[in-house]
């Protein structure tokens, strides 16, 4: 990250900016890790220093906030998949069930019907939701720590966005905004969106106990040390639901203990590529926006239907 920013005042090549941005980006995401990982104290033994650390990394250094992360995360884990409860299956623009997409109205309806097509498109704007979402938290919401919160947070916008414009030229500083925060939140909503979606969707009511619960709605991806580097760890992510404090550094000892297990038990274990995951992940996202493929196609035969006299019928 340091290295991106002392980089900045010595380009002059459009190309090179761009280059930097993407390195940006990747620094930023990776930085993220460490606030996952620090909201589930997974760094020290004492909380009050995970939560110092997050905090520092959350809203100074990404301009994120740290207490929104926990409060959506942890809820989250502790309703993984769950329809209603769980806040990632909860997006006005996607729906994971045909339920939610039948629910849809207005622009969100026309975005979920091409939701699979969308999907990609759509993470370039991850980032720049996360912002919102963290900018209303410290407005709304009362917490712990929150003056330190919404201080840092405001300086990192400050110390950012002036330093950008100090260095570089008004359009290069929106180019180079432009593509750091679209490809920020490619790579952060790439790296977690495989981990749930296109699993099993639970009742909210449904009486799993908390192995089951944690074990099928999850997948794991199929890695060695650097693609587990670039995924953040959260590729073993049934071992991560199963035990949250684990550090990621010793997750993939843990995969051997807990894989084990569950084959002996014949509880569904599943691990797969990353492209396959991502197939998956667009094949299950059609199927949940079909019924609104359904609904057009039923409008265009009514349409069409000639009465006796040859007139078409307005839907």
């Amino acid at each position: 990250m340091l290295a991106g920013f002392a980089l900045l005042p010595w380009i002059e090549s459009t190309w090179l900016l761009l280059a930097d941005a993407a390195l940006m980006a990747f620094a930023f995401t990776q930085v993220s890790f460490f606030v996952h990982d620090a909201g589930h104290f997974q760094i020290f033994e004492s909380r009050r220093h995970n939560d110092y650390l997050g905090i520092f990394v959350a809203n100074l250094l990404l301009g994120m906030g740290y207490a929104w992360w926990c409060d959506n995360h942890n809820r989250h884990h502790g309703h993984p998949n769950e329809v209603e409860l769980d806040p990632d299956t909860n997006i006005p623009i996607l729906a994971f069930s045909r339920d939610q997409a039948r629910s849809k109205t207005g622009l969100a309806r026309l975005i979920v019907k091409y939701q699979s097509y969308l999907f990609f498109p759509m993470t370039a704007l991850e980032a720049v939701s996360k912002r919102r979402g963290v900018i209303l938290y410290l407005w709304q919401r009362r917490f712990k720590y929150r003056r330190w919160e919404v201080a840092l947070t405001t300086a990192h916008y400050v110390l950012y966005l002036s330093f950008l414009f100090l260095v570089l030229s008004p359009v290069n500083a929106l180019l180079f905004i432009l593509v750091h925060q679209a490809l920020y939140g490619v790579y952060m909503a790439t790296t977690f969106a495989h981990n749930h979606i296109g699993m099993p969707l639970i009742p909210d009511d449904a009486k799993l106990s908390f192995l089951h619960r944690e074990v099928v709605t999850a997948r794991n991806l199929k890695s060695n040390r650097w693609t587990s580097f670039w995924w953040g760890g959260v590729d073993y992510h049934i071992e991560h639901h199963l035990f949250p404090a684990i550090p990621r550094c010793r997750l993939r000892k843990a995969q051997k203990i807990v894989k084990a297990y569950c084959l002996e038990r014949s509880i569904p274990y599943y691990e797969t590529g990353a492209f396959q995951s991502f197939k998956e992940m667009l094949v299950f996202l059609h199927e949940a926006s079909k019924p609104l493929w359904r609904k057009a196609r039923n409008e265009r035969d009514l349409y069409y239907r000639g009465t006796e006299s040859g007139k078409r019928l307005k839907p």
